[in-house]
């Protein structure tokens, strides 16, 4: 069985310096795959690194090179690049060895590593493939409720190699969370700049529901976010008129309740007789939409023409006029 060992990234004092920042050498010690006594990360190793803000300023080094590994660790110093760095500049770093046969383990890629001008700074995570980086940096993810629909919000301040988010849904918090959105809403990719996303829910009902995001990275790492609790309940009764209107095959028919009680919900004809039942018994508190396929008791269909939805719920009434045309 093989052990994954740490991933140590820290910020040392180093000779060299700016007399815009302080010196910095970043050092980093590779993920490294053992079976308990033979490593196979292989020899080779050479090593990219550059700051996003600067993308066209690479390090490249090739081969083993005894001054800059040592220990088992690689030493970068910032002083190499030509212009100079600052705080708050962002480095990315990929280290390679050519001869792994641990395929996962060929290639490492850390970051973003956001400079500071402050020692130390040290991460420690685990592998392999970026597993140690989080793919999203959230700053927030929040839910607001109106009409009838839970918007989701959140704002990233930065990406590593982020294909999308999904969001997942349930109605209990320890509960099975299950996916929403009909297809990933895309991701930044890499970036270090802030972005805003957002997804609505259309399809809630009463009751209290739980969002959590789920973050897709290019090498199948899935991060999840914390969970957003949401109890959508309106302040006050309403019934609306059946969508689409004039129907065709079927309509959905919304209404709301402030409080939970017994709700009746019929559709009529002209002569003012009962054609369907669409709702008959106790609701709690929330948004609700039921759904007329245009038949009537029987399951016959019914002619084209108005008819009337009438709600009536804890002393409170409403009626919507609804056309069949087909």
């Amino acid at each position: 069985m093989k052990r994954l060992f740490v991933v140590c990234l820290g910020l040392m004092t180093a000779g060299a310096a700016f007399a815009q920042t302080p010196p910095h050498v970043v050092q980093v010690f590779p993920i490294v795959y053992s079976d308990g006594s033979t490593t196979v990360l292989a020899v080779d190793m050479h090593y990219d690194a550059w700051m996003t803000e600067r993308p066209g300023e690479h390090i490249i080094r090739n081969g083993p090179d005894e001054q800059y590994f040592f220990d088992g660790a690689l030493q970068v110093e910032l002083s190499e690049f030509p212009t100079p760095w600052a705080a708050g500049n962002h480095l990315m770093l990929t280290i390679t060895g050519d001869g792994s046969n641990y395929t996962q383990a060929e290639t490492q890629t850390f970051g973003p590593l956001v400079i500071t001008a402050e020692n130390p700074q040290t991460w420690i995570g685990e592998g392999p493939n970026n597993s140690f980086v989080l793919p999203v940096e959230l700053t927030s993810f929040s839910a607001n409720t109106s009409d009838g629909k839970v918007t989701l919000s959140w704002i990233t301040a930065s990406e590593v190699e982020n294909i999308g988010f999904n969001v997942q849904r349930s109605t209990e918090r320890a509960g099975a969370f299950a996916r929403i959105n009909d297809e990933m809403i895309p991701g930044a990719g890499t970036s270090t700049e802030t972005h805003s996303y957002s997804y609505v829910d259309e399809s809630i009902e009463g009751g209290l529901y739980f969002y959590q995001l789920e973050a897709v990275a290019t090498n199948g790492d899935k991060q999840l976010s914390d969970i957003v609790e949401v109890h959508p309940t309106p302040t006050v009764f309403a019934l609306n008129a059946g969508y689409p209107n004039p129907m065709v095959q079927s309509t959905d028919v919304a209404f709301q309740l402030p409080k939970e009680g017994l709700v009746s919900v019929r559709v009529y004809n002209m002569a003012g007789r009962e054609v369907s039942i669409l709702q008959q018994g106790t609701l709690q508190a929330g948004y609700y939409s039921r759904t007329w396929n245009g038949t009537d008791a029987d399951g016959r269909t019914v002619g084209n023409g108005v008819y009337f939805v009438r709600m009536d719920a804890q002393g409170f009434n409403a009626t919507k006029k609804l056309v069949v045309l087909r």
